[in-house]
């Protein structure tokens, strides 16, 4: 049997501003030991569109492994970030109810060609 995947608790911040390479380690660490990743993206008070980038390009990395994401729940500002850049379901947020209790998340699947991991490395690398 599979011992449970563990869990990463995202940091309270993920911007351009802050280091996310120390946040992308722990992600391909777990990316390469696992079979399942449990995120936990509760903590998330502030993100922009690089820390959704990078969450973005680290789940396109996950699912070309077959490794799968699972998601343990999400802020308001997390959930409304990727609503609004149209990455839930890239990030795999569709399935979770909004942090309001109201309906689900809705899929905006076209920006998921857009990404490339170039643009993790960029995020990831800003000081």
């Amino acid at each position: 049997m599979e011992p449970p995947p563990e869990l990463l608790e995202l940091p309270e911040t993920l911007t351009i501003g802050d280091d996310l390479r120390e946040l992308q380690g722990q992600f391909l660490g777990l990316l390469n030991a696992r079979r399942e990743l449990a995120l936990d993206g509760r903590p998330v008070t502030t993100i922009d569109t690089a820390g959704l980038q990078l969450l973005a390009v680290l789940c396109q990395d996950a699912a070309a492994r077959g490794v799968g994401v699972r998601w343990y729940g999400t802020s308001p500002e997390l959930a409304a970030g990727a609503e609004l850049l149209g990455l839930t379901a890239v990030l795999g947020l569709g399935s979770l109810p909004r942090p309001d209790g109201t309906e689900k998340l809705g899929p905006a699947p076209q920006m998921a060609q857009q990404m490339t991991p170039e643009v993790s490395d960029a995020a990831a690398s800003h000081p």
